[in-house]
């Protein structure tokens, strides 16, 4: 529910999650989510990387979030039409998953605590993306 929020506060386009091993959209769901799921379309899919090359297909770039990614967030592109992917917190995004993205990025910390749990990290990414592509005081389309 709370990425489903971040998402939809920036103007993403929409939403995909795996049918399997994946949080399900419940009334606890939508309340999290402050109602943002009426408004942010959701697909469930089957196999993940196969939306991923869907996405490609229809002119996104994939970016994975990966706390062991060499690069960070601030130096990535994120401009445009991007598909953003996000691991579970305890076991990442799958090697099958990550090949098929086509870069990949880290937050950048300074505390000691390993990694931020994964609405925050979409919080924050979320974010990220819409300073990248939109001036300042001006709204998502």
């Amino acid at each position: 529910g709370a990425i489903i929020r971040s998402a939809e506060v920036v103007g993403a386009s929409g939403l995909v999650i795996p049918a399997n091993r994946s949080a399900s959209v419940s009334e606890a769901t939508f309340r999290t989510s402050a109602g943002a799921v009426e408004h942010l379309p959701i697909a469930k899919v089957a196999n993940l990387v196969q939306a991923i090359q869907a996405l490609k297909e229809a002119d996104f770039w994939i970016a994975a979030a990966d706390q062991h990614a060499a690069q960070d967030i601030w130096q990535s592109n994120l401009k445009g039409r991007i598909g953003l992917v996000l691991g579970a917190e305890d076991s990442g995004i799958s090697e099958r998953v990550a090949t098929a993205c086509d870069f990949s990025f880290r937050l950048p910390q300074r505390g000691h605590t390993e990694s931020l749990n994964v609405s925050a990290a979409a919080a924050a990414i979320a974010f990220e993306w819409m300073r990248q592509n939109f001036d300042q005081g001006q709204a998502p389309a």
